[in-house]
């Protein structure tokens, strides 16, 4: 395959950040309808970015990965989206990153990306892959930031065996490459 895949996937905003839900490509519809039922997305609010679900942030990972699917906690230093950059106190922060339920970090500041793979960020001992994504909202958007993934084969369980890996070479961003 030369062209870009599609993971079926949702992006919802709870009260301490941005989750990113990635599901299996032939996941059904009914899946991620579910999903946002559980967290208490009513129909008529789907696909309106400002609602916020009634579920915490570690609730909806949990819901996540009881379906199946990858939680990502989404461009976590951005304010105010970001579960670093919320109101939240420096405890919680640190228990929704050390989430069994949590499979991976979205940065947008690759500075920071040893320290995060590692877990020598500070008070975020826990090691993470880290990804980076377009966020994009409009289609000249897609592939803005991309990341890098090395895979045995195009599916979510691939890529969870990938960021279950000690091998932070099977994932990159572009400035790695150079």
């Amino acid at each position: 395959n030369n062209g870009p895949v599609v993971f079926p996937g949702v992006e919802l905003s709870t009260h301490q950040g941005h989750v990113l839900g990635l599901f299996e490509i032939d996941t059904p519809i009914g899946t991620l309808e579910d999903l946002l039922a559980s967290v208490g997305i009513s129909e008529g609010a789907r696909g309106n970015g400002t609602i916020m679900t009634k579920a915490s942030i570690e609730e909806t990972f949990a819901e996540i990965d009881h379906r199946g699917g990858l939680a990502i906690a989404a461009h976590i230093e951005r304010w105010p989206s970001g579960f670093l950059e919320t109101r939240a106190s420096r405890k919680a922060k640190q228990c929704i990153h050390g989430s069994p339920h949590l499979s991976a970090l979205e940065i947008t500041q690759p500075q920071n990306l040893d320290l995060w793979r590692t877990g020598k960020m500070r008070s975020y001992p826990k090691k993470y892959p880290c990804i980076q994504g377009s966020d994009a909202h409009a289609l000249v958007d897609i592939g803005r930031r991309p990341t890098y993934v090395k895979m045995k084969e195009i599916s979510l369980r691939s890529l969870r065996d990938v960021f279950r890996s000690d091998d932070a070479s099977m994932i990159r961003f572009p400035e790695e490459l150079q």
